[in-house]
């Protein structure tokens, strides 16, 4: 069971479908409909075949929606992908990203292809690469990479279909924009935003403009906003906002204005791009962290997520509560489907620990669950002047307090509304302590099959509560049922401690089978310490009720629908195949067995009805059998196909034990019983190139490796099993060692190589930093300035020179010259000058080129140069504050450094 609720009977498919125009159609549903009000606001989907949080869902041209990469259950970054159908509710897999990641971005471009970029790899490393997704295939596509490796980085796809990338981790912050155009697939540099930001959010704008809000390095500068003009290139910063904005969340609303949501609860402003001026918007009910928001068709905007479990509508600067997810779900990923209604997909949960006996340490936990919002007319609970509590006056799916009872007891809490919302005033509230203490902040009963809520089904109750700081270890809640709520006789249903017992939000929620009854209800009692009475005594304790009417329901003689979804009937699959069966019934299904013979191999409770079944090779019948509540049953079968055998696959070039350089072909042999379908190539565990037709090859450019190279094929047949190659291992021409040469007073490649490093030798600058034997300049011709501080001031810390074929450096070769660089935060101010000389003994200067650093922090930089005739020749890295370019420019912030190296003729 994967925790999905499903919908009554042909319910579910008819509300995708219908609830946008908020009616249903009465020639699709069966006599008992007309009993059916108005359907939840939240019901629970297919969940994803890998749980996933810090990915990105994308709503495709043709409706489906695409999930990408993430975080999964052991901190590991995905390559697989998802696609969701709205028409069916379920996820398959598509086609896997080149390199996993999380923290990304991704944006839909104008032809309908989804361009991916940055994040953080398998291995920590913060990405520059792209990756680009054409649903056509399903395949993914190797793009030019970025000038920088980030994440949490912004993209924006401007009126004009190219995308602006801005800013992102890691610290310190970038301020660097970029521009890719989809048409020629390149990027090009364009201004840089107002000060580096990390976390921050992008939000285009009406006129095409693009609005940057918070995400700075410090928490107190998240106040200050931008805004960039595609025409101009330029960012420019707004007023200042009010309050700090780190995290937040941005949304474009109706009218063109932008709603900025806070973690902190005094933080949410309104944005006018008109007038150029910040405004303070009214709080939602519940303060969030990790929230999401969408923009629906009927202007209104929503907010789910965050600790809370409740779902805020904002509509004419009103909130709302208008519905409630399953539990705690942060940062989900979110997309509003062509029919209206808003996918939550993935995210993240606390895992709490308890570090000691007063302090408790959390980690984000993966969701693979996922849930639709459907904005429709919804009757949640109004307070009934008489019974003097919340009702839902008619039977429904499901009957929610909303903010009714929010907050506790007396005015210190100042929330709860018509307190203390137990019937007929039968039960005080507790009026000691703070808004930080016990309170019970929301209830909701719903069916747990589908349909109304009629007697003899079973009903989930679900309760918001707040845990004491002072009196966690002993909160609990007591779930009590009363049969007739006009004369109530409380029946104690269950006792919930809070697991784990620490402070704050928490969801819990327990299941009840309904007897007879018109109107019924429940009673929360939230309590520190004592035992489950109806009424507790205790000064923090907090009793609610909720009343809702039942149906009395009717004997049910109508069997359930069952049919198989997956695999199709005559297909040929792989020994690990997911087996999926839809079923549906007039008042819901209880279950659905999945039997080999007479054998029962599994049994789902819940929608959609599947699992992962490990056949055996050959011919395989499989049947489907669905029960209602009432013990109706319904059969399906379905046979197929089972290949369970692998693909065979060697590398038949490079052969193991070979020195390689340069970019040299590597090629496998491959066979299956049915068809390989690709291979793709690694080395050391990286993805180097993939072939679908044999002869399996690809090219690999092994310029600046150098040692020992691990080379292994993978084929995938054409139902999805896979084999890996044996191993080849193969050389990579060693790179020079560099180090101190005592006569030049430099560091020095005395060897004839491929590359020269000056490793950590130049890293910082004078006294400015570890830099060993300054200046390291030949002959210590050249001083270093000796202003400002390590790593907040200017200095060369790295200078690379390598070959770009591989092979050693002799006259006539190209090289690239790479340097590292530590640049101001004022870093249009600092140019790099790069020198060469063909007789490092004797130099003589020649200029290369003058460049700009991209941002403050660490830059790196490249040039090429085509090597002159000379035995031992440099380079020299001048970094300047200001000044001009020259082989030596004094100045309080300058570095220079020489890398020496030897070069055949």
């Amino acid at each position: 069971m994967r925790g999905a609720t499903p919908l009554g009977a042909v319910l579910l498919r008819v509300m995708v479908l219908s609830l946008v125009t908020g009616c249903l159609n009465p020639e699709e549903l069966d006599e008992q409909t007309p009993q059916v009000a108005q359907a939840p606001l939240v019901v629970s989907t297919a969940s994803l075949a890998n749980a996933r949080f810090d990915h990105t869902v994308t709503v495709l041209a043709n409706g489906k929606v695409l999930a990408v990469g993430g975080k999964g259950s052991s901190g590991n970054k995905l390559a697989s992908c998802e696609l969701y159908d709205p028409a069916t509710g379920l996820w398959t897999p598509t086609g896997s990203l080149n390199t996993g990641r999380a923290a990304h971005i991704a944006v839909l471009l104008n032809d309908g292809t989804v361009l991916v970029a940055g994040g953080i790899s398998n291995t920590s490393v913060t990405l520059s690469s792209v990756e680009r997704y054409d649903p056509a295939t399903g395949t993914w596509s190797v793009m030019p990479s970025m000038a920088h490796a980030v994440w949490d980085l912004t993209a924006t796809r401007l009126q004009d279909g190219r995308v602006l990338v801005a800013g992102g981790c890691p610290s310190p912050y970038t301020a660097a924009a970029q521009l890719f155009d989809p048409a020629t697939n390149t990027w090009s540099t364009t201004g840089s935003m107002t000060m580096p930001r990390c976390d921050h959010r992008a939000t285009l704008l009406d006129d095409g403009r693009v609005l940057i809000t918070g995400g700075t390095y410090l928490q107190a500068d998240s106040y200050r906003a931008e805004i960039f003009n595609p025409a101009t290139g330029v960012f420019t910063a707004t007023p200042n906002a009010s309050s700090y904005k780190q995290p937040h969340q941005a949304t474009r609303l109706a009218d063109g204005r932008v709603l900025l949501l806070s973690g902190n609860s005094s933080g949410n402003e309104i944005y006018d791009p008109v007038s150029n001026s910040w405004s303070n918007a009214p709080a939602p009910f519940e303060q969030r962290y990790d929230q999401v928001a969408v923009l629906l068709a009927d202007g209104s905007t929503v907010v789910f997520g965050g600790e809370p479990s409740s779902v805020e509508r904002f509509s004419g600067g009103v909130w709302s509560i208008v519905g409630r997810t399953t539990g705690e779900r942060q940062n989900p990923g979110v997309a509003v489907l062509q029919d209206g209604s808003v996918l939550l997909v993935g995210g993240s949960y606390i895992q709490w620990v308890q570090s000691s006996s007063t302090s408790w340490g959390g980690s984000p936990a993966p969701l693979a669950t996922t849930e639709l919002y459907r904005h429709a007319p919804s009757e949640v609970a109004t307070f009934d002047a008489t019974l003097r509590v919340p009702k839902c006056a008619s039977p429904q799916v499901e009957c929610d307090s909303s903010s009714l009872l929010h907050g506790r007891g007396s005015a210190f809490y100042g929330v709860e509304q018509n307190a203390p919302n137990t019937i007929n005033g039968s039960c005080a509230d507790g009026n000691s302590g703070t808004s930080n203490d016990e309170s019970l902040q929301a209830l909701r009963v719903r069916a747990s099959h589908g349909g109304i809520m009629q007697a003899g089904q079973q009903v989930t109750i679900q309760a918001a509560v707040v845990g004491s700081v002072n009196g966690a270890s002993t909160d609990v809640l007591d779930i009590f049922h009363a049969a007739d709520a006009n004369a109530p006789s409380w029946q104690l249903v269950a006792t919930l401690p809070l697991t784990p017992a620490k402070s704050g939000r928490k969801d819990l929620s327990t299941t009840f089978t309904l007897p007879s009854g018109s109107l019924q209800a429940i009673r929360g009692t939230f309590r520190r310490g004592g035992t489950a009475v109806v009424c507790s005594t205790g000064s923090y304790d907090d009793h609610d009720d909720l009343v809702f009417a039942v149906s009395p329901g009717a004997p049910d003689t109508v069997p359930p629908t069952v049919a198989f979804t997956a695999p199709t009937s005559g297909a040929l699959v792989n020994g690990s195949v997911t087996v999926t069966a839809s079923a549906s019934d007039n008042l819901g299904v209880a279950r659905v067995e999945f039997l080999q013979g007479s054998t029962v191999v599994f049994t789902d409770t819940a929608a959609p009805y599947s699992f992962t079944w490990s056949a055996p090779n050959g011919p395989a019948t499989l049947t489907a059998r669905a029960y209602d509540a009432a013990g109706n049953a319904a059969t399906a079968n379905v046979s197929f196909t089972v290949d369970g055998l692998q693909p065979t696959v060697s590398i038949t070039a490079p052969t193991s034990g070979t020195t390689v350089s340069g970019t040299v072909t590597v090629s496998a042999n491959a066979t299956d019983n049915t068809a390989v379908s690709r291979v793709s190539f690694y080395a050391n565990g990286t993805l180097i190139g993939t072939d679908t037709t044999a002869p399996f090859s690809v090219s690999w450019n092994t310029t600046g490796l150098t040692g020992t190279q691990s080379l292994q094929a993978q084929a995938v047949d054409t139902v999805g099993n896979n084999a890996n190659s044996p191993s080849v291992t193969v050389s990579t021409p060693p790179s020079s060692g560099a180090s101190y040469d005592a006569t030049l007073r430099t560091v020095s490649c005395a060897a004839v190589g491929t590359t020269c490093d000056s490793g950590s030798f130049f890293t910082g600058r004078a006294t400015s930093g570890p830099e060993q034997n300054a200046p390291n300049t030949i002959g210590a011709t050249c001083a270093d300035g000796v202003g400002g501080t390590f790593h907040s001031d200017e200095s060369l810390d790295r200078i690379r020179v390598f070959t770009r074929d591989g092979t050693s450096f002799r006259a006539g070769s190209v090289v690239t010259i790479e340097a590292t660089v530590w640049a101001w935060s004022g870093y249009t101010s600092d140019q790099l000058d790069l020198y060469y000389a063909a007789d490092a003994r004797n130099p003589t200067w020649v200029l290369l080129t003058t460049m700009t650093p991209t941002a403050s922090g660490a830059n790196t930089l490249t040039a090429t140069l085509t090597l002159p005739t000379g035995s031992l020749q440099a380079i020299r890295g001048q970094f300047r504050y200001g000044s001009n370019a020259g082989p030596c420019t004094s100045g309080s912030y300058n570095d220079r450094d020489d890398l020496v190296f030897a070069v055949a003729p």
